[in-house]
């Protein structure tokens, strides 16, 4: 509950009066105080989703790895590596690098479906419209790396997946 007046929180209290301002109300008419306050998140929890957000971006990141991994092994070859001719397995020193990939990429469909929650939660509680434009525009960034793989999953991902 809040005060209709100044907006002061009214829930626990024992006197059914404002401590701000001093308008009584009644907890039992709805008519004399105003609607359940909303939390809104503190400057502490949005530093943190904020962290959260970024820790996971970055392994979203991931969905580019195969990407990485091609262009290593372009630079190991000497030449554009070729889907069924120079399997990624086998090339010389990037093995470790293509399991590693593989596995980050496991990782980072699901995390950024999850990274892409963090701020639209924080954009819900943003104190104005730019903030949480600024905030829907992140949560749509891990979203366009996966889309972006699975668009483009031509030459590269045939040679990786080889």
């Amino acid at each position: 509950m809040i005060c209709l007046s100044c907006g002061y929180t009214l829930d626990g209290l024992q006197v059914h009066r404002c401590p701000e301002c001093g308008r009584a109300f009644d907890p039992f008419n709805s008519r004399t105080f105003g609607p359940i306050a909303r939390r809104t998140l503190s400057e502490t929890e949005v530093r943190w989703l904020g962290r959260l957000y970024w820790m996971l971006a970055a392994i979203a990141l991931g969905v580019f790895a195969p990407y990485l991994n091609y262009a290593l092994a372009w630079v190991v070859l000497g030449h554009q590596p070729i889907p069924s001719a120079d399997d990624p397995k086998f090339i010389r020193g990037i093995g470790w690098v293509r399991d590693l990939c593989m596995g980050w990429m496991i990782l980072a469909v699901p995390v950024a479906v999850l990274a892409s929650a963090v701020p639209l939660v924080i954009a819900m509680n943003a104190k104005n419209k730019r903030s949480a434009l600024w905030w829907v525009v992140q949560a749509a960034l891990p979203l366009v790396g996966v889309a972006t793989l699975i668009a483009f999953r031509g030459r590269v991902m045939v040679w990786f997946a080889d």
